[in-house]
């Protein structure tokens, strides 16, 4: 299977004042990586409350550059010599885009006072069951009905740290560690599979009772 090539960009290099070809790679180096970091470090809370890590945010750039180089090959649009500085604005445009995506649903989360599953105290499992208690309804009575609705509605990320949580009764720190992310991915990978759950189970309760 042939590779790809990888495309090249013109920049300008500041010690000679010459052109430069760099390839994508080089250029997210040399023109992006600070940006994105910058960004990273500013929203790291919202970042990580939604599982955003900043290798995610090197894909996302540089899959853009890619998307933009490609079709700029087939348009010529942007000339060569301002190609540098227009992937530059672009990568700020969409670094923006994800901070303010990624902030709505912060706050959308925290409006609906999702609890980190760490902290929920056991005796509210045995509480009256409101709807927002059906997930802890299902996993206390029907743990293979659980277990099947989880790996039909959660991604394959998210069904894994529930599985191995609840299931396999391993702490965030194991878990982190099998999946070789962070602490912080974990929580917010169970934290999205659960509400999934919740909204789904509160859709069939809703739809039962219009039947009624």
């Amino acid at each position: 299977m042939r590779k790809r090539k990888e495309p090249t960009i013109t920049i300008k290099d500041i010690a000679t004042n010459c052109d430069l070809e760099v390839g994508v790679s080089l250029y997210y180096k040399i023109c992006c990586r600070k940006l994105v970091f910058k960004y990273f470090s500013i929203y790291r809370n919202v970042f990580s409350s939604q599982g955003i890590e900043l290798n995610d945010l090197k894909q996302d750039i540089l899959l853009m550059i890619w998307e933009i180089l490609k079709e700029n090959k087939k348009t010529k649009k942007i000339p060569s010599s301002k190609i540098g500085g227009y992937l530059y604005n672009a990568t700020r445009r969409q670094l923006n885009n994800i901070v303010s995506k990624a902030n709505t649903t912060y706050k959308r989360t925290v409006s609906l006072n999702v609890c980190n599953i760490d902290n929920i105290p056991q005796e509210e499992v045995n509480e009256n069951k409101s709807q927002s208690d059906i997930f802890s309804d299902i996993l206390e009575k029907d743990k293979d009905s659980l277990l099947k609705l989880t790996k039909r509605l959660c991604t394959e990320k998210e069904a894994m740290a529930i599985i191995k949580y609840y299931f396999r009764k391993k702490n965030i720190v194991v878990i982190a560690d099998e999946m070789q992310i962070t602490k912080q991915r974990v929580s917010a990978l169970m934290k999205q599979a659960i509400l999934k759950l919740k909204n789904n189970c509160t859709e069939q309760i809703t739809k039962s009772k219009e039947l009624e």
